[in-house]
């Protein structure tokens, strides 16, 4: 009886940490997904969250918000009317859906007070923070509003709730991409940063709905017009 007392403590123990352990990863299982988001939650990383909100108190348009990190972001592309931007088409719906295009020295001026055009860096900090930019594409793209790629969909898991949108851009025929015209709606996603490549030219993110990555991409002129995510000052 005596022998047998440290063998079945023994395995009591390998029993009670074994137990602890299928809780710990039943608590690390992601619980939701962006199937669940509603108007006010948001999934992020497997845990049902509130949106915040911010209001431009300028036009009074509220937007919603997240906090991935230390950062809070615009879960929304910006849609100001700033005099000399433009909706995809030129048709309001399109300003509605994927947010207002604007160039760069308007991009850097159009956030709310408090808010800011985000810098590279602060950028890397955000796909850093979902796990770099070879896999960030579909883990912040939106579930929907992206095109389908030979019959597979472009459309991400949106796992963070910052739901990036491909609002494509307008360009005048020359810097990277060549943009010409407006082009990409639905496919391909743009993003202008602070941070300048020459005093005519400043680095862009991007995202493509038939690929994985988002990242800094090299320049294009200050005068193509993209998209603009707001982060808090």
């Amino acid at each position: 009886m005596t022998k047998l007392f440290p063998l079945a403590l023994l395995l009591f123990t390998f029993a009670l940490f074994f137990a602890c352990s299928t809780d710990d990863e039943k608590e690390n299982t992601p619980s939701c997904t962006a199937a669940n988001n509603t108007s006010t939650q948001y999934c992020s990383n497997g845990v049902m969250k509130q949106y915040g909100f911010v209001t431009d108190e300028i036009d009074g348009k509220t937007y919603k918000t997240v906090v991935i990190g230390t950062q809070t972001w615009m879960a929304e592309n910006l849609s100001f009317n700033q005099t000399g931007s433009r909706c995809y088409g030129d048709n309001t719906a399109n300003c509605t859906k994927y947010g207002r295009l604007y160039d760069w020295s308007m991009a850097k001026v159009v956030c709310p007070t408090g808010w800011h055009l985000p810098s590279y860096p602060e950028w890397n900090e955000l796909l850093n923070r979902v796990g770099g930019e070879a896999i960030a594409g579909p883990l912040l793209k939106a579930a929907s509003g992206w095109n389908n790629y030979y019959g597979k969909s472009g459309n991400g898991t949106d796992n963070y709730g910052f739901a990036a949108l491909p609002g494509g851009g307008y360009g005048y025929g020359s810097g990277f991409l060549n943009l010409d015209g407006f082009r990409d709606i639905g496919e391909m996603g743009y993003w202008w940063t602070t941070t300048e490549s020459s005093a005519n030219l400043a680095y862009h993110q991007r995202t493509f709905y038939d690929r994985n990555n988002i990242g800094l991409v090299d320049y294009l002129y200050k005068n193509t017009m993209l998209s603009v995510r707001c982060v808090k000052n």
